[in-house]
């Protein structure tokens, strides 16, 4: 009995010795996987064509690979393994808590990062303190003369004055490029224009007016900003230009993503001389995501320039004008009926929100060059109306498109008794635009002139 009992306890001892060091060889598993896993991630990546670009990348990698041969050296050496061994639970439970650790850090680093992104880009605008000048060119940018100054305080408001009080009744001009006026200078945009003039009035209490209008934004974007931006909060007006950015988009099927590569100089490459591919871009490591990292390069990123949407003397428009010319024109419009049904709703939730924060909305119809009799020399300044399939709706058609947005905007402000400034008696006046729809300093003095009895009156 004596000696069945100690071969029992003998067994025990045994089986426990045995789970204990299979415990420990788990352990080392896992503590070696986890040193070693960045270092041959990185590895990977890097025999795929992938390189350190900054000096942080540079120090983690050469910190992983120290790692993983510290790891290894310590695997490797039998005397070095049987000590980790011994303390396998405490290095499991430190790796455990440092992983723990750095995903805090993490979540934290993505909360920072969301704050930064919102403070030096709101949505919406072009961020706070740009001050950038443009040196138009007339060659391409006809009606406008001299440099122009492009300006937005620590909001992101495009100003020409900073705000005069606290009890001046504030407005918002939101729209897309022909609100944003990016070649004027800031005292010549139509929404400065208007300030002044609503402020030369006799016994006329203090405006202010601001401009948040963003080249390419349309009714959906404007939506997202009045339903949620805290900017809505600071004022009692907010003015509409919109229409032009909704057709186009629909036009070319680019409601949801924006092909920006369009107007791209190599697209006027012919296949002789054209570049040769782009490589593919190499796999990264993994850990190169960490928001951290991210962090790290957001701390050291300076903020957009102007001149990286628009160029600084408007040569880009060459390109696009080339590329309208030489284009297949259609005179038949598409089905334009679900583009404006969905415009027309998107107008009426600008109404309802604007309305939910206690914001009066007032719309301006959106003026065009485009017109039957347009002369060749100003027809040739046009560029819009490209399609999907690379061909281009023809001026007559293009007008009579917009001017169904137009009638769009005043039916349902109408329905909803919002005040609507109409433009058309702008159309086809080519002193008033550069372009397809963008105004010269005339076309901007005539919008601020005909925009300021109903805007009075909303006050």
């Amino acid at each position: 009995m004596k000696i069945l009992r100690r071969n029992r306890v003998e067994c025990g001892l045994t089986g426990n010795h045995t789970v204990q060091t299979s415990r420990k060889s788990l352990a080392l598993v896992f503590i070696a996987a986890v040193l070693a896993a960045p270092a041959i991630d990185s590895a990977r990546a890097y025999a795929q064509g992938w390189r350190p670009f900054g000096t942080i990348e540079v120090l983690l990698s050469a910190a992983y690979l120290l790692l993983a041969v510290a790891g290894a050296a310590i695997l490797a050496v039998p005397g070095l393994r049987r000590r980790l061994a011994v303390h396998a639970r405490e290095a499991v439970l430190l790796l455990v808590v440092c992983l723990g650790g750095l995903a805090l850090l993490e979540w934290g680093a993505a909360y920072q990062l969301h704050r930064i992104d919102e403070a030096r880009n709101p949505f919406h605008t072009r961020g706070p303190a740009v001050h950038q000048r443009f040196h138009p060119d007339p060659e391409y940018l006809p009606g406008i003369v001299g440099d122009s100054t492009f300006t937005t305080d620590q909001r992101g408001i495009r100003i020409a004055a900073p705000r005069a009080g606290r009890h001046e009744t504030r407005v918002l001009c939101i729209g897309g490029s022909t609100t944003e006026c990016v070649y004027l200078d800031d005292t010549e945009t139509w929404p400065v224009l208007l300030m002044d003039h609503l402020n030369a009035r006799p016994a006329s209490p203090p405006v202010w007016v601001g401009n948040v209008g963003i080249s390419g934004f349309d009714t959906r974007d404007h939506l997202r900003f009045v339903r949620a931006s805290p900017l809505m909060e600071e004022i009692d007006l907010a003015v509409f230009m919109v229409g032009i950015n909704d057709l186009w988009r629909y036009l070319a099927n680019e409601e949801i993503e924006t092909r920006y590569d369009r107007f791209a100089p190599e697209a006027k490459a012919t296949p002789a001389d054209a570049p040769a591919p782009s490589p593919p871009t190499p796999p990264r490591p993994g850990w190169t995501r960490s928001r951290l990292i991210q962090l790290y390069h957001a701390l050291n990123q300076t903020p957009p320039r102007p001149e990286e949407y628009e160029g600084i003397g408007g040569r880009e428009y060459a390109i696009r004008r080339a590329q309208r010319a030489e284009a297949a024109i259609v005179e038949t419009l598409p089905d334009l009926g679900p583009g404006l049904a969905s415009f027309r709703e998107r107008v009426a939730g600008l109404i309802d929100a604007c309305a939910a924060r206690g914001v009066q909305a007032v719309f301006v119809s959106q003026p065009v060059l485009w017109d039957e009799a347009l002369p060749p020399e100003a027809a040739a300044r046009c560029w819009f109306g490209w399609l999907e399939d690379g061909r281009y709706v023809s001026i007559p058609a293009l007008r009579s498109a917009m001017d169904a947005y137009n009638a769009a905007v005043q039916h349902v402000c109408r329905a909803r008794d919002i005040p609507v400034v109409d433009l058309s008696a702008m159309h086809g006046r080519p002193e008033f635009f550069y372009d397809d729809c963008h105004f010269t300093e005339a076309g901007a003095r005539f919008v601020a002139e005909q925009c300021i009895d109903a805007i009075a009156l909303s006050l």
